[in-house]
């Protein structure tokens, strides 16, 4: 009987200790919530240094990113079955006509040709960034995230390949190699090819990576990551906020809700900035006179992103608005409500409501973001969706 019992009593405490592990796991500060863990953005924002934002031009700067993997499931695009060219080209073409950010980048930005996913692609048969020049195309690459910084990819990628490519050197100018070295940083190798500030246009798009000035930029490749800048110093910083030796845009709680916000919203692209549609901004007052409607302004926000995203309604515009706290998210949830409602949009000919514009809008308060999507075919006609709020007076704030 005593024997019975103490084995009653060791099998309960097994019970609760199956019971309890999983709750402390659960609670740890350590643990992130499955909806983040599997969220692209955020996945991306750990590629960039937390400085990345700061760079501005202007007091401004844009983060821009896509997922083409997103893209790829929404739309049906297959993959590539083999490494022809005209198969990659036909893939990437079909990842242009679905994904309009890509044709209309962020401005400033110079590294969005390093993913293979540019319109010079498509248009000069040497581009360099080819499988047989650098070890990747546009078929390899999952999502990228680029900042004024540099360029990151997430996807497959093989860097014996590009190392091979490298070694051989072919089709490389004499001035390439000549200068080109290798260094490894954090166990990752760099590859340099000299000053990329230098200009030679003789040699646009020739191999291993010049782009159309004839620049040849530092790059890292590694296995799911790959990192393209100007500079070195840009790639090491980024490889430094991928593996946690300094922070990232991803340990900011402001980018991170952004990024969390825009995948629950489904987008597959996005543009961040901590606050671009206010008084700093150049055209502001330009914006705000036509915006002639009843509507009040919204109250500053701490962080924006806007994003475009397709479900069965069709295209729609994503936008991700952050304060500080719930009570501020929901008061202006309410204001971008009026606005849509009240607010004026004067395209050159008349004034309308954006009520009039859109087909359908969607906003919820999640927290301390205020989620939103807009529908209409309006947007098609604007071009890409994700650059609206900056550029037309719906997200204006005080």
């Amino acid at each position: 009987m005593k024997l019975r019992k103490q084995l009653y009593l060791w099998w309960l405490w097994i019970a609760c200790m199956l019971i309890i592990l999983p709750m402390i796991v659960g609670c740890s500060g350590n643990a992130l919530p499955s909806n983040e863990t599997s969220s692209t953005f955020l996945k991306l924002l750990k590629l960039q240094p937390g400085t990345a934002i700061s760079t501005a031009i202007q007091g401004h700067t844009y983060i821009v990113m896509n997922d083409f993997a997103k893209v790829r499931d929404i739309y049906g695009i297959p993959l590539p079955t083999s490494n022809d060219e005209s198969d990659i080209e036909n893939y990437t073409m079909a990842i242009f006509d679905a994904d309009h950010s890509l044709a209309t980048p962020g401005p400033g930005f110079s590294y969005t040709w390093g993913s293979g996913f540019d319109t010079h692609y498509l248009q000069e048969p040497a581009y360099s960034i080819r499988s047989n020049n650098v070890g990747y195309s546009p078929s390899d690459v999952d999502a990228s995230i680029e900042s004024e910084i540099g360029l990151g990819l997430i996807g497959n990628f093989n860097p014996q390949a590009t190392q091979t490519d490298f070694n051989q050197k072919t089709g490389w100018p004499q001035w390439v190699k000549d200068n080109y070295i290798t260094e490894n940083y954090q166990n990752v190798t760099i590859n340099s090819w000299g000053d990329a500030s230098i200009l030679h246009l003789l040699d646009r798009f020739a191999p291993p990576d010049l782009d159309q000035l004839g620049r040849a930029h530092p790059l890292a490749v590694m296995q799911t990551n790959v990192f393209f800048s100007s500079t070195a110093a840009n790639i090491k910083s980024m490889i430094d906020a991928n593996v946690g030796k300094s922070t990232s845009m991803a340990d900011d709680p402001k980018y991170a809700s952004v990024a969390k916000g825009l995948s629950e919203l489904g987008a597959y692209s996005a543009i961040i900035n901590d606050d671009i549609i206010g008084p700093g901004l150049t055209n502001f007052d330009a914006l705000k006179k036509s915006d002639m409607g009843t509507a009040p302004l919204l109250q500053p926000y701490v962080a924006l992103g806007s994003g475009e995203g397709k479900d069965g309604k069709g295209v729609y515009l994503a936008v991700v608005l952050v304060y500080n706290n719930k009570k501020s998210a929901t008061d202006n949830a309410r204001i971008l409500q009026t606005r849509i409602d009240q607010g004026l949009y004067t395209n050159g000919i008349a004034s309308i409501t954006w009520k009039q514009t859109f087909t359908d809008s969607q906003i919820s308060v999640e927290g301390n973001m205020i989620l939103t999507k807009l529908y209409g075919s309006i947007l098609s006609q604007w071009g890409s969706p994700e650059t609206i709020p900056f550029s037309y007076p719906l997200f204006l704030h005080e």
